[in-house]
């Protein structure tokens, strides 16, 4: 790849190569175009893209082998899918199979060119590897460079919960309101270990962040709980949390009500 490498649109519809050819043109990216993943993969070998935007409208088990295959042939260059039917859990299953990351359709020329101007997709950094869970029942260290980032709301910090448990992680999710730290979920043995939330701990600290309108979250592979509140498995866990949060939500009601 050199500087006069193009951007490589993998999309079926007309309507978005126009419009992103146009955004990236004009912030001075050349760029090539591709109906479908297999005459891509062609033009992956022979012109080396800067990067790569592919669209997709669902989401099954050929897709995201497909999205593996292109992060193989990509190596360390950004691989951002975007959709008009965008949703963060289906963003998370992207992002495992080997994606940068998954945007709506409007935001993906601004993704990808964030990710170009980016210090880990500088030339000379090693390929990206998929991250793999290890056999080893010992700790695994802390991979700092490589944490998982969310942007979560409504109600999706449980799926993403329910996500990271499903995949067998282990680690810390760094909870940040407003672009501050300001709590932490352990996540151990496919659930929740241990939650901390301002002054809180435990399900009380869960609790609290479920309800959270809108957060960011970064997760951490390797690192360890200070402490474990939780042993119950993660859907009994945010059940009983759901249940908490109703019973504070009529708790509250009646305060103001008596007030």
């Amino acid at each position: 790849m050199n500087e006069s490498s193009p951007i490589l649109l993998i999309d079926s519809e007309d309507r978005h190569l126009s419009r992103l050819q146009q955004e990236l043109s004009a912030a001075g990216h050349a760029v090539a175009g591709a109906r479908s993943a297999k005459p891509a993969l062609e033009k992956i070998a022979a012109e080396q893209p800067a990067a790569v935007l592919m669209a997709v409208s669902t989401v099954d088990g050929a897709l995201l082998e497909t999205v593996s295959r292109l992060r193989h042939a990509v190596g360390w260059m950004p691989l951002v899918i975007y959709s008009d039917r965008f949703r963060e859990v289906t963003r998370m299953r992207f992002m495992e199979a080997g994606a940068d990351d998954f945007v709506p359709a409007e935001a993906a020329s601004q993704t990808v060119t964030e990710l170009l101007c980016s210090a880990r997709h500088q030339p000379g950094q090693k390929p990206r590897q998929k991250k793999t869970v290890a056999a080893d029942p010992s700790p695994a260290p802390a991979r700092e460079a490589s944490a998982m980032y969310f942007k979560l709301q409504g109600g999706e910090l449980s799926n993403a919960l329910q996500f990271l448990c499903m995949s067998s992680r282990a680690g810390e999710l760094e909870i940040s309101l407003a672009g501050e730290k300001k709590g932490s979920l352990f996540i151990d043995q496919n659930t929740v270990s241990h939650a901390q939330f301002q002054d809180l701990e435990g399900i009380e600290a869960l609790t609290r962040l479920l309800c959270v309108e809108q957060l960011e979250a970064r997760f951490f592979e390797g690192r360890q709980s200070p402490r474990v509140t939780n042993q119950r498995m993660i859907s009994q866990l945010l059940i009983e949390a759901s249940v908490l949060a109703d019973e504070m939500a009529a708790n509250g009601a009646e305060t103001r009500a008596a007030s």
